[in-house]
């Protein structure tokens, strides 16, 4: 129990100190709260959420299209799981998309 609010506290401070590193107030949310952007005037965008027992938290670097995603663990242990240029992702218009497709709906509203 005391591991996991340890990475709570870590996670949320990590998530202060992003936010209020670069512009306006930081804000810090409840750990079971959805998903949040903890300050969108911010250079980064950052948002944290519980998966299991890990704390996540995701950045977002708008202007070099950049994302990237950690696990702070109960005992405060903070490891980078992925990071990806999101350039080209966000070119594409249809993934693993299901019925109706976007241009499907395209022609419906055209009609």
């Amino acid at each position: 129990m005391k591991a996991a609010v340890y990475g709570t506290l870590v996670g949320a401070g990590l998530l202060i100190l992003v936010a209020g590193g670069f512009s306006g107030s930081p804000e810090a949310y409840a750990q079971r709260q959805p998903p949040q952007s903890a300050n969108t005037n911010s250079d980064l965008i950052a948002f944290s959420t519980m998966v299991g027992d890990t704390q996540q938290l995701t950045l977002i670097d708008p202007r070099q299209r950049v994302m990237s995603v950690y696990h702070v663990e109960g005992d405060g242990k903070i490891s980078l799981k992925s990071a990806r240029r999101i350039e080209w992702d966000l070119k594409i218009t249809q993934l693993n998309s299901a019925a109706p497709l976007p241009h499907e709906v395209r022609s419906m509203v055209e009609q």
